[in-house]
């Protein structure tokens, strides 16, 4: 048993005899141990303190291992959208992104509303070239006359479009995803436009959103109220606003408060951007836009989806394009910027979705926009 006990110390100690003083690998054999001298119950010591050392430095190697493998495991799991992005085929993206989740920002672009609805397997029993009316045209009056929601009542979208729109967010409207995103992570679609574009547009739009009693005195006035409602709409969680009323997650409208969007609203805002949309549209881009959402998701492309069915008042319009702005001057400087980063991580999306699709003004010219229309 002593020699089993010796032959086992010399082993050890041909490993690890750099770790004992004035020993050496070949300074030890089975008969003699020479480096055990006065000093080996000192050695043995520092032998026995290293021999931890080296048992605790290891255990934090595994465990740095095994925390890389974790967060390389994450990182190859795909978000929802990577995955949708990845899909073989239109149809089987369309089926990911059903049940859609319309976010519809003021002023973005109502008028996909009729992309969706005349697409075949989205709402497969709508009626045929079914479309959001002209709003100029009168077929809604009076108070209460917005046509989006007057839309929406008069088609029952679970018997027209069974299974394709969310039932936990409010299609159509202008809440807030907030309390909404995680249930429709990856089924959320959008418009998103130029920031001072969109609050000149809302401004002529009878000061939409305006919660500030009477009128703006001017447009620079409603904008430093107004800024930075397309982060709101996608960052802002609270459902209490600044005059200390709190409402229902299906009632609130974060562009009605006027209290910019915080830092890290923002960061949350294209976090969820990045992470929650499977499309991502510029209304300065409509015609590309359009082409786009058909090369993603299939269906025909209409002569509807290039009309702008809700035009504004004071700005020259060629046709849904979006080629024509408003001045800006009135503005006097002003810059939304909050919603501007929001705007350059969607315009990054969008064209990064171009390039993933080809889609461009030549493909779409051969296969999407109607001869008649004014899309590019």
């Amino acid at each position: 048993l002593a020699t089993m006990v010796r032959s086992a110390a010399v082993a050890i100690l041909l490993v690890c005899a750099q770790d004992l003083p004035g020993c050496s690998a070949g300074s030890a054999t089975l008969d003699t141990v020479p480096c055990l001298d006065a000093d080996g119950e000192a050695s043995l010591g520092l032998f026995q303190q290293r021999s931890l050392q080296r048992a605790a430095s290891h255990r934090h190697t595994q465990m740095q291992i095994s925390a890389g493998a974790d967060t390389v495991t994450a990182e190859k799991t795909p978000t929802p959208v990577q995955a949708l992005n990845a899909a073989p085929d239109a149809a089987t993206r369309l089926q990911k992104l059903k049940p859609i989740a319309w976010v519809h920002i003021p002023k973005c672009g109502s008028s996909v509303l009729t992309t969706l609805y005349q697409h075949n397997q989205i709402c497969p029993f709508a009626a045929e070239n079914v479309s959001l009316p002209n709003y100029t045209l009168g077929h809604y009056t009076g108070p209460g006359a917005d046509p989006i929601p007057q839309f929406l009542k008069q088609h029952d979208v679970a018997k027209e479009c069974p299974g394709s729109f969310t039932l936990s967010y409010t299609t159509g409207y202008h809440v807030g995803i907030g309390h909404f995103y995680e249930s429709n992570r990856g089924h959320f679609v959008s418009m998103f436009r130029q920031p001072e574009q969109r609050i000149i547009s809302a401004y002529n739009y009878g000061f939409q959103m305006w919660n500030l009693g009477g009128s703006p005195k001017d447009l620079h006035e409603y904008a430093v109220a107004m800024q930075g409602c397309q982060t709101k709409m996608l960052g802002r969680d609270s459902l209490q606003t600044a005059d200390g009323k709190t409402y229902a997650p299906t009632d609130y409208i974060p562009c009605f408060d006027a209290v910019p969007p915080t830092e890290d609203e923002l960061a949350t805002a294209i976090r969820r951007l990045r992470e929650g949309f499977a499309f991502v549209g510029l209304t300065e881009e409509w015609g590309l836009s359009i082409c786009l959402f058909h090369a993603k998701f299939g269906g025909e492309c209409h002569a509807d989806d290039f009309k702008n069915m809700r035009p504004g008042k004071k700005r020259k319009h060629g046709g849904a394009g979006g080629a024509s702005k408003y001045n800006i001057t009135k503005l006097r400087n002003f810059t939304d910027n909050h919603d501007g980063r929001l705007y350059e991580e969607a315009k990054a999306m969008f064209y990064e979705d171009l390039r993933r699709f080809d889609v461009s003004e030549d493909t779409c010219n051969q296969w999407c926009w109607p001869q008649t229309s004014t899309a590019a």
